[in-house]
């Protein structure tokens, strides 16, 4: 699936301008549709890391959204299954969420020190302020976490 982007300015009648580049004050959202492919992750951080630093947010939380997105996507391509979907609201906090096909429910796992799988969603949870799943009314599942400045 082709990566595309989608701004959406909640202040405006119309939403969907072609560039990602609104530099006002205000709520800023942003979607990308992305597919399972090597080149996906580092799309998502950087759209993450550039709305939280758009939003004022200080380079260490960028940081820490940066990794929680990495995991959140990560957990969304082994477990999850297509379409793909990231969405990132940005003002005083910034909460992203991973939307993908599949219903299954994300857990966190208790892992010995050994394993290289099953951190996840522990490192979500003690990186983000606030972190949880919904089911989507068309299918799916999204896992979605908030930072605050």
């Amino acid at each position: 699936m082709n990566q595309e982007w989608v701004l959406h300015d909640p202040t405006r009648p119309s939403p969907g301008a072609a560039a990602d580049t609104n530099t006002s004050r205000h709520r800023q959202v942003r979607e990308l549709r992305f597919g399972a492919t090597s080149s996906s992750l580092p799309v998502v951080r950087d759209v993450v890391a550039r709305s939280g630093a758009a939003a004022g947010f200080d380079p260490e939380a960028v940081e820490l959204a940066r990794l929680a997105v990495s995991e959140v996507v990560t957990n969304a391509l082994v477990h999850g299954r297509p379409p793909y979907l990231l969405r990132v609201e940005a003002d005083v906090r910034l909460r992203v969420t991973v939307a993908d096909g599949s219903e299954r429910e994300p857990s966190i796992e208790h892992v010995d020190t050994v394993s290289e799988r099953g951190r996840g969603l522990a490192i979500l949870a003690r990186v983000a302020d606030r972190w949880g799943w919904d089911r989507r009314p068309e299918g799916g599942k999204a896992v979605w976490f908030e930072m605050q400045r």
